[in-house]
């Protein structure tokens, strides 16, 4: 059977400058890295509400020198995980932080709400 997971990374604060998701660990088995069958896709929240995708992770661990991460000066990011469950490699974890107006820097860990998992703060 077939994976589908979402997050969203909704910080309850005003006047939010930045919200900022990394992927420390992303580590996925594609047999076809034109043509993934797991990988992560990230979304920031539109002005109507909605959202737009701004990037996709797909990679094996150590293929990139820098975490994949993404910024965005909307109020809301949203986490997709797909998998087609036929390889498995060591998964992902995710670090998100805001930015927002009175904050000097990352506000540290955020709640989430979703029924199993753990975001962190690594900074």
């Amino acid at each position: 059977s077939n994976s589908f997971c979402e997050w969203v990374f909704d910080p309850s604060v005003n006047d939010i400058d930045y919200l900022m998701i990394t992927f420390p660990l992303a580590d996925f088995a594609n047999s076809d890295p034109e043509n993934p069958s797991d990988y992560i896709e990230i979304y920031e929240e539109t002005l109507s509400g909605g959202y737009s995708r701004i990037g996709t992770v797909s990679q094996r661990d150590g293929e990139s020198q820098d975490p994949p991460t993404f910024i965005s000066t909307n109020d809301a990011l949203k986490v997709r995980f797909v998998s087609d469950e036929s390889r498995s490699g060591k998964g992902f974890d995710a670090v998100a932080c805001a930015s927002y107006s009175g904050s000097r820097e990352c506000s540290g860990n955020t709640p989430f709400n979703f029924p199993e998992g753990t975001f962190n703060n690594y900074f």
